[in-house]
């Protein structure tokens, strides 16, 4: 989805019969300074 303006949306996408196909967490260290990257792979049966 794009934002032409913080309030009026330019576009959508509608999604038909999804589910998560994969789900990936970098590892997280509370002694390090580092960012935690979460990856989620959806399969679906349309995108219009």
């Amino acid at each position: 989805m794009e934002w032409s303006s913080p309030t009026q949306i330019k576009s959508t996408w509608t999604v038909t019969r999804a589910w998560p196909t994969k789900w990936e967490l970098s590892e997280l260290d509370a002694a390090k300074n580092e960012v935690s990257i979460e990856t989620l792979e959806i399969a679906h049966e349309g995108l219009t």
